[in-house]
């Protein structure tokens, strides 16, 4: 049926279900499995306790797993969804791709290298507006992620929403459906940057110049996808880009968590 082949119906309905999961159902469905699962009791005895007795370790586990399982559960659920939307243009890409994936692997090397040269500008960038505004935030959504990193089962659990159906997700949302429904290619680039940089960020407790420090990062990397997804119009090119980005992060930071043991 046409109706499974047309983007102006499909596309839109999938950045419905994203927002609609991500940004309204998200924090109630985790405050309530948070609620059923007692998260504030555990919290709070683990506040209480010797860090370094039994009791603290094997709550602190109970905790990080109950955040991973929620990760893992939210993810899934939007991957499912827009799956099953956007069907036919995830096959139609992937065929596509497994023809030229020669071709695609060159402009996915050329993006990997776009990103770590606006990374280093950005660094700078990031440097002089901390001066000017005499503040280092943290990046709240980096801190939260790598709180559950670590070398151990639940660590490696987070392999399958960072690397694997995190990046795929982001993809179809921010470079598919972005470039796919907007015509003027400038216009769907900047606004898909600011909305990635913005998807990251935007939840946590900032003040507007904090928010601005701890989003360029985020936009930066969206500048490397958008160049991919353009030069490729094929989604399975900047999720690749994308996923092995996220790798070399989780990476390191397993590695860093470990050496720290």
């Amino acid at each position: 049926m046409k109706i499974f082949r047309n983007k102006f119906i499909l596309m839109p309905l999938a950045l419905l279900f994203y927002v609609l999961i991500m940004f309204i159902i998200e924090t109630p469905f985790i405050d309530f499995t948070k609620a059923l699962f007692h998260y504030d009791y555990f919290v709070a005895l683990i506040n209480v306790s010797n860090p370094l007795s039994l009791f603290y370790e094997q709550a602190n586990n109970y905790l990080v797993a109950l955040n991973v399982f929620l990760e893992s559960f939210i993810y899934t659920i939007v991957f499912l969804g827009l799956f099953l939307l956007l069907y036919y243009f995830i096959k139609n890409d992937l065929d596509i791709f497994l023809k030229q994936k020669t071709k695609y692997w060159r402009i996915i090397l050329i993006s990997f290298a776009i990103y770590y040269v606006t990374n280093f500008i950005v660094n700078i960038l990031t440097i002089l507006l901390q001066l000017l505004f005499n503040s280092t935030p943290v990046s709240q959504n980096q801190a939260s992620l790598e709180s559950l990193i670590n070398f151990d089962f639940y660590g490696l659990m987070m392999f399958f929403p960072i690397v694997l159906i995190g990046p795929l997700v982001e993809e179809l949302i921010f470079r598919k459906c972005f470039f796919s429904l907007i015509p003027n290619k400038i216009l769907a680039f900047i606004l898909n940057c600011l909305c990635f940089g913005l998807l990251h960020t935007i939840s946590y407790s900032y003040n507007w110049s904090d928010l601005l420090i701890v989003t360029i990062p985020y936009c930066c990397a969206g500048i490397a996808f958008s160049y991919c997804y353009m030069k490729t119009n094929n989604v399975f090119a900047s999720y690749l880009l994308h996923a092995l980005l996220n790798f070399i992060s989780y990476f390191l930071i397993i590695t860093t968590n470990l050496g720290g043991i």
